[in-house]
């Protein structure tokens, strides 16, 4: 079997996370590191990133962390947070990959960071991904330790909608 006859059948999970310190990470069924990335600044650098995911496998689901306003968040601040969810919303739409996009709260069950200070959510959120993943990461590639949470938490949402499924 060719590589990419098994990179066409492989299942692939992603998480975004398009804030400042924005990333993306996919895994694949079996919760294995697939590709991990910086955010791009750009729609064509998201557009890129995306095509790169999918040449690695099939998409099945995206979270994209749902925009909201956060109190102390500057106002230029949650532009450009809109702004690069926006673009990610057109380059994910464009390559039709499918998306879902549930509030933070909704995936941060999986480390537990609901509540308590920002940067006790990130430093919990880091442990998490060492612990769930083997990576190491700074404080400042919480990122992709929130992507990865994400992309797990759409592995979970998709494996339980084909139980589902299959119950019906």
């Amino acid at each position: 079997m060719s590589g990419m006859a098994h990179a066409q059948r492989r299942s692939l999970y992603v998480g975004i996370d398009p804030g400042k310190q924005g990333a993306l990470a996919a895994i694949d069924s079996d919760s294995g590191i697939v590709l991990v990335a910086k955010a791009p600044d750009s729609a064509a650098g998201m557009a890129g990133l995306l095509r790169r995911v999918k040449r690695k496998g099939r998409v099945e689901l995206t979270v994209l962390e749902r925009t909201q306003a956060m109190p102390g968040n500057g106002i230029v601040a949650m532009h450009n947070y809109g702004r690069h969810a926006g673009a990610w919303e057109g380059a994910l739409a464009a390559l039709r990959i499918p998306v879902v996009q549930p509030y933070p709260r909704e995936w941060q069950v999986l480390v537990r960071a609901r509540g308590g200070r920002p940067r006790a959510t990130k430093k919990r959120s880091i442990a998490s991904a060492k612990r769930l993943f083997g990576v190491e990461l700074k404080r400042s590639q919480d990122g992709i330790a929130d992507a990865l949470h994400m992309a797990l938490w759409a592995a979970q949402k998709h494996k339980a909608s084909l139980a589902e499924a299959r119950e019906a």
